[in-house]
């Protein structure tokens, strides 16, 4: 590994028209040779602490200069051998990974793609650069694309289609496959998906000139810069600059697609309002009518005006029912993409119905709390267990064990003699599970529940041991899959342990269909290497490993680490905070690395954290997925930031230092990204802005006062209000539709104390409030 540094289709026109720019290869370029000299600047790590660089799984340099001798065979006009020269790159090193920009979160950090999605780019660029070339390119692959193309076709594969626009993007079928392919996608609820396929067709559908509002850029998603056209001067320069596709550098899109434009806008169009996002509809429909008011076509099952199709489509969508809510609460978060809301608003009766008690893990001992106060918890009262549930049965991971309770009235959920509830114990002493010297990190309890079967993570907390111990003697952490319809029996295959002591699981997997993911850390000396797994759940044998990065972890090998990192599924994609520099998309089905983006990290003297930022507190800080756009808050990073889930571009960072104490991302309303810390945020989730901020802020000086009131443990989104817990209430907060967005205001204020309760985690299920504290978990009548 090399070292970087962080940071049914429309009507065809004739084909061979007027070129499309297509410079997505000459930026890939400039980034390939800045790749020597961007290592020059490498943060240098003071003597006994943690270097902030990353590790990635590039291209070798004996590859990149034959990139280079390939592009000197192409200006001589030597076509087949510079086409023969890439193809062969791929075949030997296609998966590994080239930058294609130098600019990320923050401004610093880098954009990874692999090398066979950089060859798709190159392809695709042979349109601007040597005509003559993509026409031979495409002899030479059409035959295989056409094949494939006609499979998909009748078979409705949508893995063959995309593999024709993962290998063979620059084919004459290219944009066949991604039309087919969109349909697909949108068949199967995959609005993001669907969106990134059409997008893909022509490059003005999301270029945007250097110059336009906003300072948007070039490849970012059309919708962004159309939120601030207001009047009329605006759209007339808009619409004159979306009349063709834009010069100069843009993201990967078809070079030279004879499909109908007006058709592939009204796909677009369609999305927006069936995902129902009525002011991104509204913006793409203007566009529309402005651009094609006279284009025809069949579309949503109904042939005519595509502008009066989606105008009738839009008003009645206003009224359509929303989607049904999420049964239960089978996972972190909610869902693997973790983003949902409730949809019952809450109001609690005086007194809890019922109560438990839970094991408790202090952080007496752990480093970062030993020098400033912890965040939305105490060292003492550190809120462990995020439950899930599931059938009217609450679940509960104390890392010894796994535990069932009902939601009616507490009761253990099978066995009525055993009042502990206890459905699987993993057979260690709780004292044996947690280190008894110091460490980083803390416990965390987390579940998955998928088709009536649990996995969780038990036995040992610790992922990376300290270089002083003996690690055959230390307990192990593995993963457990039970069969909830045999009251908590092992499902075969199971458990899962690591492959050795340097091995360890991070934390609870997501399910989909018969394949478990979960991500895995390998520890040596002092680096930290971590990956993604995919177990086939019939047999528990493993599918694939990837590796994502390598970086030194605060422990640098010297105290044991406890970390719990979540993976996030969406439409068969993971997307992966690594909180070690870098963040990941990787296909669910094989393992294949879409993109990955670093930004830049924070780090500090291994040992002595006073110095270090709060944000190193955020530990289950998985990425939260909403609309196509990924949102993200790493331990070693003081930003949140988004990125786009289809690129890994970054959409934008909130680097004020703000939101240094943000530790849980709760999910949007509107257009309103919630998270929460020791205060209350409300940001645009398309620009990152602060919108609101609770209590209002005060100096932020680890010396200071706390503020008043302060966050205490995880609260959420409940018909359109949030639920903000702190030690002595819940404060509930209201949105007011505003013409600029949504104004929210302080609700009510649920007193806690006088239920002889204090703050902790929220969790709803009928009608039934969950407040999960550091030693008990009470339940409270929801009416």
């Amino acid at each position: 590994m090399r070292l970087v540094t962080c940071f049914s289709q429309g009507s065809r026109q004739p084909r061979g028209g007027k070129p499309r720019a297509v410079a997505w290869f000459l930026l890939l370029s400039v980034a390939l040779l800045a790749d020597y000299s961007y290592g020059q600047n490498l943060n240098v790590a003071a003597p006994g602490q943690s270097s902030p660089d990353v590790q990635l799984n590039l291209l070798s340099n004996t590859s990149l200069t034959l990139i280079r001798q390939a592009s000197r065979l192409l200006a001589d006009a030597q076509w087949e051998e510079a086409i023969e020269a890439l193809r062969r790159i791929v075949r030997n090193e296609g998966s590994k990974l080239i930058a294609v920009k130098a600019e990320t979160a923050g401004g610093a950090g880098r954009h990874y793609l692999t090398v066979q999605q950089y060859a798709q780019g190159w392809f695709a660029a042979l349109k601007q650069r040597a005509p003559e070339a993509l026409v031979q390119y495409r002899r030479q692959v059409d035959p295989l694309a056409r094949r494939w193309y006609t499979e998909a076709r009748a078979k409705h594969d949508r893995r063959l289609l995309a593999r024709i626009v993962d290998e063979l993007f620059a084919s004459s079928y290219g944009d066949d496959a991604l039309l087919l392919l969109g349909e697909y996608r949108l068949e199967e609820g995959d609005y993001a998906g669907a969106r990134q396929a059409w997008e893909q067709i022509f490059a003005a559908f999301r270029s945007w000139p250097r110059d336009a509002h906003q300072g948007a850029a070039r490849g970012r998603p059309l919708w962004l810069p159309l939120r601030y056209v207001k009047n009329e001067a605006a759209w007339q320069s808009t619409v004159s600059r979306l009349r063709t596709d834009p010069t100069g550098p843009s993201w990967l899109s078809y070079p030279d697609s004879d499909l109908d434009r007006p058709a592939i806008l009204a796909r677009l169009v369609l999305v927006s309002v069936l995902e129902r996002h009525h002011q991104r509809a509204r913006q793409e429909l203007e566009c529309l009518r402005r651009l094609y008011p006279e284009s025809q076509g069949r579309l949503a099952a109904q042939s005519g005006s595509y502008v009066a199709i989606l105008e009738q489509l839009l008003k009645r969508s206003v009224d359509w029912e929303r989607p049904s809510a999420v049964a239960g609460w089978p996972t972190f978060a909610g869902t693997p993409a973790r983003s949902a809301t409730h949809r019952q608003p809450i109001d609690i009766r005086h007194l809890p119905v019922w109560s438990q008690s839970l094991q408790h893990w202090s952080a007496e001992q752990e480093l970062m709390s030993l020098v400033r106060p912890r965040i939305a918890e105490d060292m003492h009262r550190v809120l462990n267990c995020f439950p899930v549930i599931h059938r009217e049965v609450v679940y509960v991971n104390e890392q010894s064990g796994v535990r069932a309770f009902r939601l009616r009235d507490g009761g253990p959920a099978w066995n009525p003699t055993d009042e502990t509830g206890t459905i699987f114990d993993c057979g260690i002493a709780a004292d044996q599970l947690h280190p008894r010297d110091k460490h980083y990190g803390v416990v965390r309890g987390t579940l998955t529940i998928n088709r009536n079967r649990l996995f969780a993570k038990v036995g040992s907390a610790v992922s990376m041991g300290s270089n002083r111990e003996d690690p055959l003697v230390r307990p192990e952490g593995y993963l457990v899959g039970l069969d909830l319809n045999a009251e908590g029996k092992l499902l075969p295959g199971f458990p899962l342990r690591p492959d050795g002591p340097q091995w360890a699981f991070e934390g609870a997997p997501v399910i989909d269909g018969n394949q478990l993911y979960v991500g895995m850390r390998r520890s040596d000396q002092v680096r930290s290497h971590a990956y993604l797994a995919c177990f086939e759940l019939d047999t528990g044998q493993r599918n694939w490993r990837v590796l994502i990065c390598s970086a030194e972890t605060p422990g640098q090998g010297q105290w044991p680490e406890l970390t719990h990192h979540l993976v996030t599924l969406d439409h068969g994609v993971i997307y992966y905070n690594t909180n070690a520099g870098a963040i990941a998309a990787v296909r669910a089905a094989d393992g294949s690395i879409r993109w990955i983006t670093t930004y830049p990290r924070m780090t500090f003297r291994a040992g002595d954290p006073a110095g270090a930022g709060s944000h190193f507190f955020r530990d289950l800080n998985p990425c939260l997925v909403h609309r196509g756009v990924i949102v993200v808050a790493p331990s070693d990073c003081q930003q949140i930031f988004a990125l786009e889930a289809a690129t890994g571009e970054i959409l934008w960072s909130e680097s004020s230092g703000k939101t240094q104490d943000v530790v849980h991302l709760l999910g949007v309303s509107g257009d309103d990204l919630i998270v929460s810390g020791d205060y209350l945020y409300w940001l645009d989730v398309y620009n990152g802005r602060i919108r609101k901020q609770f209590p209002a802020a005060v100096d932020r000086d680890v010396t200071a006062a706390r503020p008043a009131p302060r966050g205490f443990g995880r609260g959420l989104i409940a018909a359109d209000e949030v639920y903000w817990p702190t030690r002595e209430s819940i404060y509930v907060f209201r949105s007011e539709l505003l013409e600029r967005g949504a104004n929210w205001r302080l609700h009510r204020q649920i007193d806690l104390l006088p239920r002889g309760v204090t703050g902790g985690h929220l969790l709803v299920s009928n009608d039934r409030l969950l407040l999960v504290t550091a030693r008990r978990l009470f339940a409270f009548q929801n009416d």
